[in-house]
């Protein structure tokens, strides 16, 4: 009878154990639907580089759709996907300029725009002491400016300030 015991103890152990490792969540797949809606495209990927010009653990994605309304994130790469690190993302135009700043672990945004004359996109992230970002910049060709609120996704940003690069929408 000890032996029956013994052995469903251990099956019990060994299926609450996988039941663990099989239930861990999967990692968040952002495509332009979940991250700015239906009928955003991305536009550009704007790497973000250090002082040197090089190439740092993150970038702005930028996402337009057909009435050229903007959506911008900040995404981590490589070996900050999945770590918290110091990150700010701005997104600016005639009417105004919205930022976040935070500790996400995979992104920070979105930040939306509908049609603006000029879209400006800044943004960085700090990572093992190093400043990476995408320098203040604008381009002014396209049409009818009006920021409009972003999105909520409190767990991955909070309000606060960011540096720039412009983007075509």
């Amino acid at each position: 009878m000890g032996y029956k015991r013994a052995w469903l103890a251990l099956g019990l152990a060994v299926f609450v154990m996988f039941g663990v490792v099989v239930s861990r969540p999967v990692p968040l797949q952002l495509t332009a639907t979940s991250v700015c809606g239906v009928d955003f495209d991305i536009d550009q990927t704007l790497p973000l580089t250090n002082a040197a010009g090089v190439a740092g653990p993150g970038q702005i994605e930028v996402y337009v759709n057909d009435e050229e309304a903007t959506c911008v994130l900040l995404r981590h790469t490589g070996a900050a996907d999945g770590i918290a690190a110091p990150t700010s993302l701005s997104l600016s135009t005639e009417a105004g300029r919205q930022t976040l700043s935070g500790t996400p672990t995979a992104y920070l945004g979105p930040l939306r725009a509908d049609a603006a004359d000029c879209v400006g996109v800044s943004g960085s992230i700090t990572w093992q002491g190093i400043q990476y970002a995408v320098a203040d910049a604008e381009q002014c060709d396209l049409t009818d400016a009006s920021v409009v609120e972003s999105s909520p996704l409190e767990a991955e940003r909070t309000a606060g300030a960011g540096g720039a690069a412009a983007v075509n929408s």
